[in-house]
């Protein structure tokens, strides 16, 4: 089998867009443990509807800016 010969431009690309993607994987994944940890808070009723929604609210704005 023959391998494709590929430039070290092309390389450094195709790296740079897996580290987005890497990035992009683990910030998702630390969101869906944190609402995993509001949800299971809010059905041990530890929290209310409103404290829930804004908690998960707070979470997102300040991973905007």
């Amino acid at each position: 089998m023959k391998l494709p010969f590929v430039k070290r431009s092309e390389y450094e690309d195709l790296q740079k867009e897996l580290d987005v993607a890497l990035n992009r994987i683990k910030k998702l994944h630390q969101a869906i443990k944190f609402i995993d940890g509001v949800r299971r808070a809010w059905l041990m009723k530890k929290v209310g509807n409103l404290r829930a929604i804004s908690t998960i609210n707070e979470f997102f704005n300040q991973n905007e800016t």
